[in-house]
């Protein structure tokens, strides 16, 4: 006798039906807060999740559990009434990895228009490595409308606490190499802004910057400080532009030279007067700026800070605060 079974699923699941559930797991269990949990040996060839409203995605939409394998894309698409913008996400678990964004309803045979990228440990890259590498820009977003304003845009470096030093915020440029080969050539510091002052003693010459110069090379540029001086009842305050040039001549050491132009300071005794004198001296590879400062306070505060608006080096330039 044959016994029919008649149980029934909660859900059609034929070919044809759209079965819907709260958490799924290929290759493993289900995980009790991730929606999607992928686990196994072979490449993944995609995971589309389509027609979704990106801003309502809370935690991780898809996990891919196993390193040893790539999960090659996964699309994630938000409508905005006729207009579709789709974004693919490549590796982005794996070292290397990467983010393309891309205009289009199917990653398939899209160019990638945006690609974000590890250059290396904490280091993000803009556009993808190429013979012939696509220029590269970062804004702020457009005013819409009319006479509507643009937004801003800021670059920051990383705040400190207390009496730490915050980051400094700088621009470098690629080297130049002297013979055709294809290694990549190393950077150059063109503009650097440090963050913390530097205590000055009064009359006394006091590093306040160090900058890298290797035999055979050459570097000129110019910084702005400001000296700021005062007590428990009196201010002052002197800014002053500085030049300086100096090369690297080997056995004969470093050449240097370096001027300045001061502003009128300004004191709030009459009496009162501030002052700084700025010199470079060569020191092995490397090149010192020194100020001496100058006041006739009895200061209970007495500091320089300044910015390094332009350096123009065939060396690396690198810059030592202080």
């Amino acid at each position: 006798m044959m016994i029919l079974n008649t149980s029934s699923l909660p859900q059609d699941l034929s070919t044809t039906s759209t079965p819907q559930f709260l958490r799924l797991g290929l290759g493993t269990t289900a995980n009790a807060s991730t929606d999607l949990v992928v686990n196994g040996t072979a490449d993944i060839a995609g995971i589309v999740l389509a027609n979704n409203t990106l801003g309502s995605m809370t935690g991780s939409p898809a996990r891919y559990a196993n390193t040893s394998a790539s999960l090659n894309y996964v699309w994630a698409r938000e409508l905005m009434g006729a207009y579709s913008i789709s974004a693919a996400y490549y590796n982005v678990f794996g070292a290397g990895g990467a983010i393309y964004f891309c205009n289009g309803n199917d990653i398939y045979g899209q160019a990638a228009e945006l690609t974000l990228s590890e250059d290396a440990a904490n280091v993000l890259q803009l556009g993808a490595d190429a013979t012939t590498p696509a220029a590269q820009a970062i804004k702020a977003a457009d005013g819409s409308g009319t006479d509507k304003n643009g937004g801003s845009l800021s670059l920051k470096g990383g705040q400190s606490t207390g009496q730490g030093r915050g980051g400094f915020f700088a621009i470098l440029t690629s080297l130049t190499s002297s013979t055709s080969n294809s290694t990549a050539n190393s950077y150059s510091t063109r503009w650097q802004a440090p963050a913390k002052h530097i205590d000055l003693t009064n009359d006394t010459n006091i590093t306040i910057l160090t900058i890298t110069l290797s035999s055979g090379n050459y570097i000129g540029g110019s910084l702005i400080p400001t000296i700021f001086s005062r007590n428990l009842t009196d201010h002052q305050c002197l800014t002053s532009r500085v030049l300086f040039d100096c090369v690297n001549t080997g056995s004969s050491g470093i050449a240097t030279n370096i001027t300045q132009v001061n502003n009128n300071f300004i004191s709030s005794i009459s009496t009162g007067f501030v002052s700084g004198f700025y010199t470079v001296a060569g020191s092995g590879d490397n090149i010192n700026i020194f100020c001496s400062g100058k006041t006739n306070l009895t200061p209970t505060v007495f500091q320089c800070k300044l910015i390094i608006d332009a350096i123009n080096s065939n060396n690396v330039a690198t810059i030592t605060e202080f």
